[in-house]
């Protein structure tokens, strides 16, 4: 299988970037500074908050900027409720993330399911909250292919190109693998071609744009872009699911203080009932965050030891 980790733009989304980038450079709010060099290279500015800061990862393949526009409220919310500095930490791979959580390097974060699983597994990370979503805790794949392409189902994919998000994506690259193994295929040679856009909005915008036959999607992304009539799924189907699994959830190295994993715990889980808790919520397109279901997440722990009885 041809893998090559490209990272698709469409001609509209590039323009939105760059206005949405021009429009906050006129933004008066001062932000701590992202960056992607090693932690102990990084000097953090937090105004009076003198305190060590909670080193919180983030993995994005937006600009660094536009993190900021994201998770602004959510970190100021967070440095106000906990009394300390917040350095968010921004990475494209969800494998970048995990070396972090492996090395010491990061103390919480908003990961993926499918790394909150194996994360565990592995003991380097703790699952303490998980969003609500639109009134969903759950989520899954979506295949998509175009109206017109005369593909409807996994079977009609062969020799056609694919994009994936991520190679830790349970949504973006597990379920399609395991279904095309538990069909006895090579999952190695199935696709002509295959591409790691490393972002669900991405792949959407491949497949809409014809750049790929078909892709694998987070479905709760392509629910919300349909809720608001965004013209991109307009000649989108989708011809898969998968097993719906828990959101991806905020986790923390359990190697910190255990009074800061209660007091972080505590914020988040009561994030909705404050003002501006809500503001920062709904700015991330959260309902609010509940306890994590250990059952939710089962899915991903059977699909990954099917695949290796597969193997």
């Amino acid at each position: 299988m041809n893998t090559l980790r490209v990272v698709f733009f469409s001609l509209t989304k590039i323009i939105i970037v760059i206005l949405m980038t021009a429009c906050s450079l006129n933004e008066s709010k001062t932000f701590v500074e992202l960056t992607n060099t090693p932690i102990s290279d990084r000097s953090v500015s937090a105004g009076s908050l003198e305190e060590e800061p909670i080193r919180f990862g983030i993995v994005s393949i937006m600009s660094i900027r536009e993190t900021h526009r994201l998770y602004y409220k959510f970190k100021k919310y967070l440095e106000e409720q906990l009394g300390r500095p917040i350095e968010i930490i921004q990475k494209q791979t969800y494998s970048e993330m995990k070396e972090l959580f492996e090395r010491n390097e990061i103390d919480a974060g908003i990961v993926c399911s499918y790394l909150a699983v194996i994360g565990s597994r592995d003991e380097i990370l703790e699952k303490i909250a998980m969003p609500v979503i639109n009134g969903e805790k759950k989520f899954t794949s979506y295949i998509i292919t175009q109206k017109n392409s005369e593909i409807n189902s996994l079977e009609d994919l062969y020799n056609k190109s694919f994009a994936f998000s991520d190679p830790l994506s349970y949504s973006g690259y597990l379920v399609t693998k395991y279904d095309i193994m538990k069909g006895a295929n090579d999952f190695n040679t199935y696709f002509s071609n295959t591409y790691f856009t490393y972002s669900h909005d991405n792949t959407i915008i491949a497949v809409a744009n014809g750049l790929v036959d078909a892709g694998a999607t987070h479905s709760s992304i392509f629910e919300k872009l349909k809720r608001g009539n965004n013209p991109i799924v307009d000649n989108l189907i989708i011809i898969g699911e998968g097993e719906h699994v828990g959101q991806s959830p905020i986790v923390v190295n359990p190697n910190i203080d255990n009074e800061l994993i209660k007091q972080l715990t505590d914020v988040v889980l009561n994030m909705h009932l404050n003002e501006k808790g809500k503001v920062a919520l709904n700015k991330l397109s959260y309902d609010y965050f509940d306890l994590p279901e250990k059952e939710l997440y089962e899915p991903i722990t059977q699909i990954l030891e099917e695949i290796e009885n597969l193997k």
